[in-house]
């Protein structure tokens, strides 16, 4: 294990550098909070990597003997900081290992950033296909890929025919003068301008390629859609459909698009081969198409090149200035584009467990690329929904959030999703309404055809009790992602909130029984309206073990009297957060359910002091009418609302 030089000042392990001079923790190069103790402890451990670090040494430097704490908890307290400041875990550690009843010891490499770093060798095993076709090393260590034979030109002698050029000049004039006329006088079809880029079909069906599958789809999205003239559809709708479709005018004609870009990747040893066309969805009629065999590390340059030809295809280009913009976004590194896409693909899953993967590619993204603005966009999205789906202390969440997204944006200011995810962190930990909407506003001025800016617009301005404003830009939303079930929900919530019941219910109802969300939402508006019958029965449909679902359905079941499940429920709810992170607003609503307002006051408090990202849902929420005359809810509507 390498060992820092005497007395170092900067020690570096993973994506992480402490600095012992300024008590300074980074990752990325980005500041991360640690509390003064366990940043000492972090110090201890850093300093002797490898060897252990007891429990008695870290009293002596952190407590002295006069000193009166209660030890144990402290030290436990301290360390837990400081897993979560490293992403670490006690049961799997990568940097701090405890030792039962001794202490604790740094497992990761160190190295001292006084001593210059040795040159990285990275081995790529999906890279090289076989020592035959393997890529040629050039001298400074660049990979120079093989490519691919050209046919071999054969020359064949051949009888000469003296009649036969005027022969062909003739038939050559007569077609030009046939098209000509067909051109000029046969019905064209209008021109296309809008599309959909459906997921990639795989044609083995390797579950392997399933990131790349959606990766390169979305990418190509992301691209067409700064073509300005053209309407590109939203992943989320697109992405309904995950195989090649029969019915190519059906799929059109519900995604509303005038055509369709269809694709397939095929692996054949280490290599793949991307198989594009685009199909008029009006009448099935194939517009254009194209084949590419690359290694997976020049997928990143792939994506540029499918994109750039389905635009000339549909007689829209991209501006120079939108080609700079795209270029200072992307990255040149094969190997940061293919992590990056797998971060995206485990984000896209909205599943707590997948958060932190995606996390650990964004990382390796950023480890191959450190100027890759869009893992640090993707970065700062998977904190954010840590936050609020309950991966990690919101506070904690946010604070990581807001450096990515920073970082991210001053690499590329033009970046939408980087000022959805400032907009997001500026409502929830700095309490700026006002400023947050500013951000949404200019995400949307950057990208109009985003469904996820006017989706976050929306939210911000329902939080804001704007509620018609609110419902519009919800309402756009849908129209541009109008498959994704997740636009029309949150219609449907914010209608809840304005007291729209009818509303509501007319909304919530268009959802199919498998998705969730719609059941919760339509059982909190039953109980809004009285309809109790009703509102178990939407609660009991929606088996979820999330303690989102759960504490939504705890509620329900206070208020209808049920109070021996409400508190089954919020048991189990309160044991949850004892393993890891749970709302701690959506306990508060159980309890106002319970009509215990104390308590609800109490977890309400504790959520202003963890920044919890559902607590701007209160200022409106009709779960929480109970306590709204109540002294103490005013002093925390205030303190939400006033910013830090």
């Amino acid at each position: 294990m390498a060992t820092p030089a005497a007395n170092p000042q900067i020690i570096r392990f993973g994506a992480y550098e402490v600095d012992l001079r300024t008590g300074e923790l980074r990752k990325h190069g980005l500041r991360i909070k640690l509390q003064e103790q366990p940043f000492q402890i972090l110090a201890m451990l850093v300093e002797r990597p490898g060897e252990l670090v007891t429990r008695e040494q870290i009293k002596e430097r952190l407590w002295p003997s006069e000193t009166f704490v209660d030890f144990d908890h402290s030290v436990n307290t301290a360390i837990r900081r400081l897993r979560d400041a490293l992403s670490d875990s006690a049961d799997n550690p990568r940097y701090v290992e405890t030792l039962p009843r001794r202490g604790y010891r740094f497992i990761a490499a160190v190295q001292s950033a006084d001593i210059p770093e040795s040159p990285k060798v990275v081995s790529i095993t999906s890279a090289t296909p076989s020592e035959e076709a393997a890529p040629a090393i050039v001298p400074g260590g660049c990979t120079q890929p093989t490519p691919f034979p050209a046919p071999t030109a054969v020359a064949v002698a051949k009888p000469q025919r003296t009649w036969l050029i005027p022969a062909i000049t003739a038939i050559l004039a007569i077609s030009a003068i046939a098209a000509i006329l067909l051109w000029r006088f046969w019905p064209q079809p209008a021109s296309i301008d809008s599309v959909a880029v459906l997921p990639f079909t795989t044609v083995t069906g390797d579950p392997e390629l399933d990131y790349l599958s959606e990766g390169l789809a979305e990418s190509i999205i992301d691209n067409l859609s700064e073509l300005p003239q053209l309407k590109v559809m939203s992943r989320n709708s697109a992405f309904q459909y995950r195989t090649r479709p029969n019915d190519v005018r059906a799929v059109g004609k519900s995604l509303g698009v005038g055509a369709l870009v269809l694709g397939s990747i095929q692996k054949s040893g280490e290599k793949l081969r991307i198989t594009v066309e685009l199909v008029d969805a009006r009448d099935d009629r194939h517009l254009w198409g194209n084949q590419w065999e690359v290694w997976i590390t020049d997928m990143a340059n792939l994506q540029h090149d499918v994109s750039a030809q389905i635009s000339q295809s549909l007689r829209q280009r991209l501006t120079a200035e939108v080609q700079a913009h795209l270029a200072q976004r992307q990255t040149r590194s094969g190997l940061a584009y293919i992590a990056y896409l797998r971060g995206r693909y485990a984000l896209n899953s909205r599943k707590n467990e997948n958060f932190r993967r995606a996390l650990q590619y964004f990382q390796d993204a950023i480890d191959a690329d450190p100027n890759y603005a869009l893992a640090y966009s993707g970065m700062s999205t998977a904190y954010g929904l840590m936050s609020f789906y309950g991966g990690m202390n919101a506070y904690e969440a946010l604070k990581l959030s807001e450096s990515a997204a920073d970082r991210a944006l001053q690499l590329d200011p033009s970046l939408a999703d980087g000022h959805i995810s400032r907009g997001f962190i500026i409502e929830n930990l700095h309490r700026n309404l006002p400023a947050a909407e500013r951000e949404m506003r200019r995400a949307i001025d950057l990208s109009p055809k985003s469904a996820d800016a006017h989706h976050a617009l929306a939210l911000v301005l329902a939080d804001q009790g704007k509620f018609d404003e609110a419902i519009a830009e919800s309402r756009r939303s849908e129209e541009l992602d109008p498959l994704w079930p997740g636009n029309r929900s949150t219609t449907g919530w914010i209608y809840y909130d304005a007291r729209r019941y009818d509303d509501a219910l007319r909304v919530l109802n268009l959802f199919a029984p498998e998705f969730g969300p719609a059941h919760w939402s339509r059982g909190l508006t039953y109980v809004a309206l009285g309809r109790y019958q009703e509102a178990v029965h939407e609660f009991e449909t929606a088996d979820a073990s999330s303690a989102l679902y759960k504490s939504q359905k705890a509620h329900a079941y206070a208020v209808m009297g049920r109070t021996a499940d409400a508190r089954k429920l919020l048991a189990e709810i309160l044991a949850e957060r004892q393993r890891g992170y749970v709302s701690p607003a959506n306990i508060a609503g159980i309890y106002a359910g319970l009509n215990e307002p104390q308590a609800a006051l109490h977890w309400l408090h504790i959520a202003d002091l963890e920044c919890d990202s559902w607590l701007q849902r209160v200022r409106f929420d009709p779960r929480f009418d109970r306590l709204r005359s109540l002294p103490d809810f005013q002093q925390i509507l205030e303190s939400i609302t006033t910013p830090r």
